[in-house]
This record gives C-alpha cells, sequence and structure tokens, in this order.
C-alpha cells in the first residue's frame, strides 16, 4: 500500500473565503497608481508590447518577504524580480513591466517603508520597479495567498507564474511566445457545460479575441458526439474580450472525448481547440455494486447522491475499520427512489488506496441485463474516491465539481520536457493524458494520490512527434484540458 506525494512547490500565506483567478484567461484591465504618483493601466502597457510581471504581495507575509529578497532564489539578497527588471524592464531597454501591488487594504506607506507594525522590512528601498499601495487590484484579481506572481502576456492571457528564479521566468516568457501579438487570433479558453450528463448535453464553450483586430465571425465543430455539431457564431469581439456560447445539444458517447474545435483560419491554430471527457449514462433505478477489495475491507464504503447532493444510499464499512483481514467480494444491491440522475462515490477512508484488486459499480435493467461500468479500478490502482453517473431521463445531469485551480504548463511549445504546475483543491488520485488531434491518448502519466495544495511535476514528451497535443489534468472529482505544442 503506497501513497505518492508530490512536493509542494511554493510556500504561501493563505486568504479565507476566495477562488483565485484561474490561469488562461483574459487578464482583468486596472489602473493604479504607484508610490511616486505615476499612474499605469494594464491593457495600455500591454498595447505597447510590454509582458506584465505582477507580484501581489502584503508587507506582513514572510514568504512574500523572502522572495522579494531573494531567499528562494539563491540570489541572496536581489529578489528575482529584481533581477528580472534589471536585465529585461524597461529601463534595460526590454519589454517587461514589473510591479508589486500591495495587497492587503490595511497596509500602510510606513508598512511599505519597514517602519510599520505589520511589516518584514524595507520593501521600498533598492526596489527597481513601481509599488502600487492597491488592494482593489488584488480583489480584482481575487487573490487567495500571498505572494501571488501573474505573468500578463501582451496579448492579455494571464497565467499564475509563481515564485520562479529570474532564469525561470524568462524562460516561460520566451518559450510562451510571450511577445507574439496576432492581427487574427481567437481562442478557446474552456469548456463552460456540465461535466456529467443524462445522455444529454448543452456543449458550451467560453472564447475570446486575443488578436490586435475585432473578430466578427466564427465557425466551430463539435465531434465526439452523436450528432456531430457545428455553429457559426457572428458579433464583434473586441480584443482582449470574451463570451460564452452554447453549440448546441447533443447526445455523448461512451469512452469518447468530446472536441470542440474553431474551424475558422487564424493566425494561430494552437489555442483553437479544447477536448473535455463526459460521463455518458445510461438508464435504470437498479443499481448493483461489485467490488474485490484489498485486505483491508473495512477501508471502503459507498455512496449515492441525487442531481440535489443528497445521499440516497449508503453500504460499507464491510469490516472493523483498519483491521487486516482478507480481500473481500462486496456484491449489494441498491433500488434508487426515482427516476433522475445520480452519483455512485466509492471512499476509501484510510486513504492509501488499493494494494490488489479492483472495483466496479454497474446498474441492471429490469430484465437483469447488465449495462455500461460506471466506476472502473483497474488491478493495483490507488484511489481515494472515484465518482461516475447513472439515470433514467435525458434532462438532468449533475452538478460540476471544482477540483483544482492555477493549472500552468512551461516551456509550451516545448521540444522536451513539459512543466506542469497546479493547485489540488480537494487532493486525490491525479493523472495526466496527452492527447493527439483526433483525441487519441498518446502518453499516460499516473502522479498518485495527492495532498491539497500547489503541486508541481515534469514530463518527458520528448517521443512525440512535432504537433499540438491536449494534455487533460484529470482526478476523481473532475478534469481540465490545455493545449500542448511540441516542436
Amino acid at each position: 500500500m503506497k501513497r505518492i506525494l508530490l512536493s509542494l512547490f511554493v510556500v504561501f500565506s493563505t486568504l479565507a473565503g476566495q477562488a483565485q483567478l484561474p490561469s488562461g484567461v483574459i487578464a482583468p484591465n486596472f489602473t493604479t497608481t504607484d508610490l511616486d504618483g505615476n499612474t499605469y493601466e494594464l491593457y495600455d502597457l500591454l498595447s505597447q508590447g510590454y509582458t506584465v510581471v505582477m507580484d501581489v504581495s502584503a508587507t506582513w507575509c514572510g514568504p512574500c518577504w523572502s522572495y522579494h529578497t531573494g531567499a528562494y532564489n539563491g540570489s541572496n539578497g536581489e529578489g528575482a524580480l529584481h533581477a528580472l527588471y534589471n536585465e529585461h524592464g524597461i529601463d534595460a531597454g526590454g519589454n517587461v513591466f514589473v510591479i508589486y501591488i500591495e495587497g492587503d487594504a490595511q497596509t500602510t506607506l510606513a508598512d511599505l517603508n519597514g517602519t510599520g507594525a505589520s511589516t518584514q522590512g524595507d520593501w521600498v528601498s533598492g526596489t527597481p520597479y513601481p509599488i502600487a499601495d492597491d488592494a482593489a487590484v488584488a480583489n480584482l484579481y481575487e487573490i487567495a495567498y500571498f505572494p501571488t506572481i501573474y505573468t500578463i502576456c501582451p496579448n492579455g492571457i494571464v497565467y499564475e507564474t509563481g515564485q520562479l528564479t529570474v532564469e525561470d521566468h524568462w524562460a516561460f516568457i520566451e518559450d510562451l511566445d510571450c511577445q507574439t501579438v496576432s492581427s487574427n487570433d481567437a481562442i478557446i479558453i474552456d469548456y463552460v457545460g456540465a461535466d456529467f450528463t443524462c445522455d444529454i448535453v448543452d456543449v458550451e464553450v467560453e472564447f475570446a479575441n486575443i488578436g490586435l483586430d475585432d473578430i466578427t465571425a466564427l465557425s466551430f465543430s463539435v465531434t465526439g458526439v452523436n450528432p456531430e455539431l457545428s455553429y457559426d457564431w457572428s458579433g464583434v469581439l473586441s480584443t482582449f474580450e470574451s463570451t460564452t456560447i452554447n453549440l448546441g445539444t447533443t447526445s455523448v458517447i461512451s469512452g469518447q472525448e468530446v472536441v470542440i474545435t474553431i474551424v475558422t483560419p487564424d493566425d494561430n491554430a494552437s489555442n483553437n481547440m479544447t477536448s473535455v471527457a463526459l460521463s455518458a449514462t445510461e438508464s435504470t433505478t437498479h443499481i448493483h455494486f461489485s467490488m474485490l477489495t484489498d485486505d483491508y475491507p473495512g477501508d471502503y464504503r459507498i455512496s449515492i447522491f441525487d442531481d440535489n447532493g443528497n445521499e440516497v444510499a449508503a453500504g460499507g464499512p464491510w469490516a472493523e475499520f483498519d483491521v487486516p483481514l482478507a480481500p473481500m467480494q462486496i456484491d449489494e444491491d441498491y433500488y434508487l427512489p426515482a427516476t433522475g440522475c445520480y452519483s455512485v462515490v466509492i471512499y476509501d477512508d484510510y486513504g492509501d488506496g488499493m494494494s490488489g484488486g479492483n472495483a466496479s459499480a454497474y446498474g441492471v435493467e429490469a430484465n437483469g441485463t447488465p449495462m455500461a461500468n460506471i466506476v472502473t479500478v483497474a488491478l493495483g490502482v490507488p484511489f481515494d474516491s472515484f465518482t461516475g453517473a447513472t439515470s433514467v431521463t435525458e434532462t438532468v445531469s449533475v452538478a460540476e465539481t471544482n477540483f483544482v485551480s492555477d493549472f500552468v504548463t512551461y516551456p509550451n511549445p516545448t521540444d522536451n520536457i513539459l512543466n506542469v504546475r497546479f493547485t489540488s483543491l480537494n487532493g486525490g488520485k491525479y493523472t495526466v493524458v496527452v492527447m493527439n488531434t483526433m483525441g487519441q491518448r498518446v502518453a499516460e502519466y499516473a502522479l498518485g494520490t495527492l495532498s491539497t495544495g500547489v503541486q508541481q511535476t515534469s514530463l518527458d514528451l520528448s517521443n512525440l512527434s512535432s504537433g499540438m497535443y491536449m494534455l487533460r489534468l484529470s482526478s476523481e472529482l473532475g478534469e481540465t484540458t490545455m493545449p500542448v505544442i511540441v516542436r
């Protein structure tokens, strides 16, 4: 029985009750004034071709001070953003604009100067880039923890790059081709429809204009569904604007990726596609649960929830908790109270996963004919909980579950090694799958069972041919995708 953990990538101070602005979206515009009275507008800086690196910190935050003074990157007194600005900033003739945003509304000027009661030191002396005491910017970006380091490219896309060294910051900017802005560039930001479906689904997607020219017409295709969809959009979308559209209603095909593509040619095809795995469901009010446990059957239990999140049935644990016994075959029947869409959740309360055996949950029709598995666990693969769905109607769906934030890949495009960083919101078993443009899996990486918090890993993609791929990060609670280019 093993637990595989990824080490925490950064140390941070957390703010309660906030949801961080994710990477890969259009950065909200703001205007701020620094301590010297100079005013800056984000979109104006971007339109001049600058990449904006924004450090949102607080004077009382220890990790913020350590990063500001270089303790995390070995520069011994000079922070990474100091070096980035000195080497690539405006004063050096470069195209990187660095700014410190004080994110705590209670901070005083004395705190910034190191003489106040709530400070780690003098933040102003020796800092070559602007400092703005502006908690409104932190609120606009829904900052959840200090420090948060954002890199905003001239095309308006924001990435949380975090506490990188100066070399890694610059490599991130270069490898993203962050300085290149196209005239005609539409980007699919995300699939925003339901993750689970009771057979039919409204395919909804958010897209944006990150080019210099207005977008007035786009065509979309949706494959991996029956019937396949095509949609022609018209309107006016100016630079940095985004919108959400419904591409149509269709049925999902069990086991197939749903691929959404902008088919209208533009200057950058790498951001014109996204894919998502939607759980197809079948009609039944009878759930038969079958499971072969490991040596600790007392670790496991099952819950069945309706579409409102109410538990309507439960089973287990099937022995005393954590008492070594022997593998146990579980076969139980559950009869749902009414037609609808239900989620089946298997829990491992100890949290270390299975050392052997497998689990599946499946339904049977009234005539006793088995239907497709809802939940399947491969032999020896650890898990904390696996969720599937079943239904007897085409109109009710299970609510989407947020499981991850701040999903970043770099360098992208990449020649071989791709770094993946994200924040796990609930913990659990994580997997990364790489798919080609046909939706076929070409690589898969099991990250193991992770705790909550910031995680980082590196993937070797050197065996893949040059071209565009989709990287899908998933756990038991959801999944998200991001385009990746291999050079």
